[in-house]
């Protein structure tokens, strides 16, 4: 019976510390625990228990990670763990202020082969040459506006 415990304590435990530590290997490590723990169960306790013993288990962490994701922002330990950076005004350009980016030349801050950055009028955008490539520094005009991107030309027209 202590064995059936402490392994199903280690199992929760690891499977907990999976959601700090990347890998997998310590949530296999509990899930396998887990398991264990519910065999040993229905080997010594006989099939009634094991089961009940089976379902309680998994009852138990449906409930938990429930609780854990509908709170897993306000929760002390876990609020290091959320981004709540807000985006600089500047950083989003609306569809409308895009479009006035047409006809205006930008400098290309990153290779455009077809894709890159460019900077038009002191902003960095996410730039698509329409034909060939386009070298970091070479002068670049833009000549149409989709989605997010902007799509440029080699500013002499090649």
């Amino acid at each position: 019976m202590t064995l059936i415990l402490v392994l199903a304590l280690v199992g929760v435990g690891a499977i907990v510390a999976e959601l700090f530590v990347p890998g997998g290997v310590v949530g296999i490590a509990g899930g396998v625990a887990l398991l264990t723990s519910v065999g040993l169960t229905f080997a010594e306790f006989g099939m009634a228990a094991g089961t009940g013993y089976f379902v309680l288990l998994l009852v138990f962490l449906l409930a938990f990670f429930r609780v854990w994701m509908k709170k897993f922002d306000s929760l002390p330990i876990t609020r290091l763990l959320v981004l709540r950076k807000e985006l600089a005004e500047s950083s989003h350009h609306s569809h409308e202020e895009m479009g006035d980016f047409v006809g205006q030349a930008a400098t290309a801050l990153t290779p455009l082969a077809p894709s890159g950055k460019v900077e038009i009028a002191d902003q960095v955008m996410n730039a698509r040459l329409a034909n060939g490539t386009a070298e970091k520094g070479e002068t670049v005009k833009v000549i149409r506006v989709e989605g997010g991107f902007v799509t440029v030309e080699l500013a002499d027209g090649t």
